[in-house]
């Protein structure tokens, strides 16, 4: 399914975080980076809110000047701290018309 939204909106960029058995956990933080379709870095690894356990949020407001088009969005899960942590990178994106 193709995520649309018009250039202009606050665009919400969502990541669940789940252990291995699917149950939400919270990361050590989570960093969200959106690309426009041009290739072009808009937010460079952003904290993202905590919504609820292993829900995570980033409003994005786009503006009437923005690429149309695919951008990409992906979120760095951070677990633990220093040589020992751990990252996951979850892919997405959305369509800008």
């Amino acid at each position: 399914m193709i995520v649309k939204f018009q250039r202009g909106e606050t665009i919400p960029v969502w990541v669940e975080v789940q252990d291995w058995d699917d149950a939400y956990v919270d990361p050590t933080a989570v960093k969200v980076t959106i690309i426009d379709s041009k290739g072009v870095v808009k937010v460079n690894a952003a904290a993202m809110t905590k919504d609820a356990i292993g829900k995570y949020v980033y409003y994005y407001n786009s503006v009437a000047t923005d690429e149309t088009g695919w951008w990409r969005a992906s979120a760095d899960i951070i677990d633990g701290v220093g040589a020992g942590a751990k990252v996951t990178i979850t892919p997405g994106g959305f369509n800008l018309e």
